[in-house]
């Protein structure tokens, strides 16, 4: 069980931007957050067996992480999913991995630069 809800958890990070989109074959989510540049290396260490998780359950179409080359603190999170943003919600947000991660991230990230998440 989860040590906390899913808008506790991400309040904990500084979201700037999340934008997500279900239709009749799935979702999409894009999510911009901010790290320390100077903790690109730790974030990639925490994020790789989260993405690796995800991309291996059989709902994942796709899951990338990318940084903005003109601006190396912007992260983007990009996965979509044969299902839709409620599912992820159960099946991935309020798993203990995810919480985990999210309140590791919470540490390396930059909170000047984000806002709290507001449900849509």
């Amino acid at each position: 069980m989860a040590s906390a809800s899913v808008p506790e958890h991400r309040n904990l990070i500084p979201i700037n931007n999340f934008i997500s989109s279900t239709g009749p074959d799935g979702s999409l989510m894009v999510t911009d957050i901010y790290i320390f540049p100077e903790k690109l290396d730790e974030y990639v260490k925490l994020v790789t067996p989260v993405v690796h998780k995800m991309r291996a359950m059989p709902e994942c179409l796709c899951c990338e992480i990318s940084q903005d080359p003109t601006d190396p603190a912007h992260i983007r999170i990009l996965h979509s999913w044969t299902k839709g943003t409620e599912w992820f919600t159960g099946a991935c947000e309020s798993q203990q991995w995810f919480v985990d991660y999210v309140k590791r991230f919470a540490n390396i990230a930059d909170k000047s630069r984000g806002r709290e998440y507001q449900p849509p």
